[in-house]
């Protein structure tokens, strides 16, 4: 079996990244390999002055969210510094488009090769072609690459698998779109744009400034994800470790980590049954103040901070009861003995 084959994922696997017009264009592996629903798959390779890494099989593999967008960032460590591959979804005059893109943050050149599995069922964009491409139906085209057999002649229409090399110099990006249709490369946003396009749209819904840096982000980047994907599936217990509905009422922070006692807590928009929930814990020494509104009825609870509270007030705010909250010093009056 080849190599490369190993590395193509079940449909519908990994981070989605597209447009809200389009919504889903693609999805995104651990490892920054990009599949589509129309059955062709898009890997990278990086060949540096030392070998040809392959991000499937390196240990130095790092992978972000730009801004919490569905802006994939893949990081892989070459000598002297980082191949950076980054893939996103793009308005463009022809039609949304996947932009596939590599930066070369290392401190010399490298070859930049986009190795693709059926490349009949997409068109490969760029703003200049490829210095070197292979092509084979049946081969391994990793050792046709790796092995520096790839020629200058570039193939129209490739069946099977093919691989487009471009130099790469220190600094440099190198981009291209996949579009349904060839044409020339549009005009196209970078990365950062895109985004910030992304956080001006996800500025309404539900929000979250907590503690957990890593849950705020999850929260925010699987909102844009439900936008790609309608019937996207939520990480189980990520809402719900804001707000459960149990009882036929709503418990607020039903649980609260150790480490979040005596740090500030804000939930803002949450989509509830009973209606649009936003509320906020403060702290006054060791007694946390809760504040909260909801755009409907129930009966509210803070089992995480004060198990006796409980209101079916639609809004207002309420110092709990005392919270011992570790490493804090609690205020206690001292007499002098007669």
């Amino acid at each position: 079996m080849r190599r490369w084959r190993r590395r193509e994922p079940a449909p519908l696997t990994g981070t989605p990244v597209g447009t809200m017009a389009a919504g889903a264009l693609a999805f995104v592996d651990e490892r920054g390999l990009v599949s589509s629903r129309a059955g062709w798959t898009l890997d990278w390779w990086i060949g540096a002055d030392d070998r040809w890494h392959i991000p499937a099989r390196e240990v130095a593999v790092r992978q972000r969210l730009v801004d919490d967008a569905p802006v994939v960032e893949t990081a892989m460590r070459v000598p002297t510094g980082d191949a950076i591959h980054r893939v996103y979804g793009a308005a463009s005059g022809s039609g949304d488009v996947l932009v596939v893109e590599i930066e070369n943050r290392s401190k010399i050149p490298f070859a930049a090769a986009f190795a693709v599995h059926r490349p009949e069922r997409v068109a490969l964009l760029s703003a200049r072609p490829p210095s070197r491409a292979a092509a084979t139906k049946a081969g391994d085209l990793e050792t046709i690459v790796t092995s520096g057999a790839a020629t200058t002649d570039v193939p129209a229409r490739p069946r099977g698998d093919a691989a487009y090399l471009f130099p790469v110099a220190h600094t440099a990006t190198v981009r291209i779109a996949l579009a349904r249709r060839s044409g020339p490369m549009p005009v196209l946003p970078s990365a950062d744009q895109v985004a910030k396009g992304w956080s001006v749209h996800l500025r309404g819904g539900l929000r979250a400034e907590l503690p957990d840096a890593r849950l705020a982000s999850s929260i925010t980047s699987n909102r844009a994800f439900e936008l790609l994907v309608p019937d996207w599936e939520w990480p189980a217990g990520l809402v719900e470790s804001l707000v459960q509905e149990v009882d036929g009422g709503l418990a607020l922070l039903p649980v609260v980590p150790e480490t979040w006692l005596g740090q500030g807590v804000e939930v803002h928009d949450a989509p509830t049954s009973f209606g649009t929930l936003s509320y906020a814990v403060r702290w006054h020494g060791d007694r946390p103040a809760l504040l909260w509104e909801l755009d409907g009825a129930a009966r509210l609870t803070a089992p995480g901070l004060d198990p006796a509270w409980s209101t079916t007030e639609a809004r207002g705010e309420v110092l709990l009861a005392p919270v011992p909250v570790p490493g804090r010093v609690t205020a206690v009056s001292l007499r002098r003995s007669p």
